[in-house]
């Protein structure tokens, strides 16, 4: 198969990933104003399909394009392209689409769970053979993501009674230390490419501290959340140690740059959702605002920048961003600030501030799509590939 489509894992799983994540949250729209679209729900229930979709769908699909693009480069060796990348994709697609069918459950279960142990052998493989071993904690993420995936599907066919939230929980900590681990690399990287004489002032301790501490309120956040007093103390440590962190990658100049910028506040948003998680004890809070923060601010603000990113610079294009993907970049803050904040300061509009904040998302990942769909369907300008 000669595709342009499916010769860089990028290209495939960022349009399916902008493109899921509009009927994945324009459904939820229309489900929070009563429309009857239940029908979705009949396989995972409703919150569990939004949550599980929200990981399983949307966010899996960027982390795969952007590992197999990686994995790729990180090793010289080849990932998956033509029919194995185009079988890798449908994978996930079914995955998307069989559990609003009425067909066995059984089949959506494996069909679901096939995507990821697949997923893991594709990118560990050339992995392995380069010795490439910095990148290998990858693979555990994996088991644990698989696991977790496991133990919603179980509830799903009924084999267990609970554990599907807690799975849920312990999938999206496992996200948040992703992208501190990631971010961690590509944030000062990126920053030092694009500004002349800069300089990350981290320190070796500190950037420990603030993995670690990311690891241990995922910890507690998934399996102890009742534990109120914990989780304060490790959600105080996360903020207070990642914000060190992100002071210590600031540079005023990033301003000046859309694609550096919303890489920085999407890591803002992190420290926002700690430091909401470790006064929610005191405060009475509306609509989860420290789980929104994470994932609508970090997750989203921080999977749409890097999808933009690797978009211009895969396909040859500079990159600068337009006034298009800086309108996204806006907007999909704004989607944040209005789910985070709105509902506790108007909890008599709280549906109208979903509904607001899932608008501003749909404008953002509409963009998104509307300004780098077509470089995913084309050659590379510089025609290197």
């Amino acid at each position: 198969m000669h595709n342009l489509f499916v010769d860089f894992g990028f290209r495939p799983f960022f349009f399916m990933a902008g493109l899921f994540s509009l009927l994945l949250v324009l459904n939820w729209i229309l489900f929070y104003n009563g429309y009857p679209v239940n029908g979705l729900f009949i396989y995972y229930g409703s919150y569990q399909w939004h949550g599980h979709e929200m990981i399983f769908g949307y966010t899996i699909a960027v982390i795969a394009g952007f590992l197999l693009t990686a994995v790729r480069n990180w090793t010289g060796l080849e990932t998956a392209k033509g029919y194995g990348l185009f079988a890798l994709a449908l994978l996930w697609m079914l995955g998307r689409v069989l559990p609003l069918f009425p067909v066995p459950p059984l089949l959506v279960a494996i069909v679901d769970l096939s995507f990821l142990p697949c997923l893991a052998l594709v990118i560990g493989i050339p992995i392995v053979k380069s010795k490439n071993y910095r990148n290998l904690f990858f693979i555990p993420i994996f088991m644990i993501f698989i696991l977790a995936n496991i133990t919603v599907h179980l509830e799903a066919l009924g084999m267990i009674e609970t554990g599907g939230r807690m799975a849920l929980r312990v999938s999206f900590a496992l996200v948040t230390v992703i992208i501190t681990i990631i971010g961690g690399r590509v944030i000062p990287f990126f920053s030092g490419s694009a500004i002349e004489g800069y300089i990350p002032r981290t320190s070796k301790l500190n950037e420990k501290v603030s993995i670690l501490s990311a690891i241990f309120f995922g910890l507690c956040y998934s399996f102890y959340p009742e534990a109120k007093m914990t989780l304060t103390i490790v959600a105080s440590l996360a903020a207070v140690s990642n914000l060190v962190r992100l002071i210590a990658w600031y540079d005023k100049r990033i301003w000046n740059n859309p694609l550096l910028w919303i890489l920085h506040v999407s890591y803002a948003w992190m420290i926002i959702g700690y430091v909401l998680f470790a006064v929610g004890d005191a405060i009475s809070f509306v609509g989860q605002p420290a789980l929104h923060g994470l994932t609508i601010g970090t997750i989203g603000g921080m999977t749409l920048g890097m999808m933009v990113r690797v978009s211009l610079g895969h396909t040859g294009r500079p990159l600068l961003a337009s006034r298009m993907i800086v309108i996204a970049f806006l907007a999909v803050n704004c989607s944040a600030l209005v789910r985070v904040f709105l509902p506790s300061l108007f909890p008599e509009y709280y549906i109208e501030a979903i509904s607001l904040s899932g608008a501003f998302w749909l404008l953002a990942f509409s963009l998104f799509l509307i300004q780098c769909a077509p470089m995913l369907f084309s050659p590379r300008v510089d025609s290197t590939s």
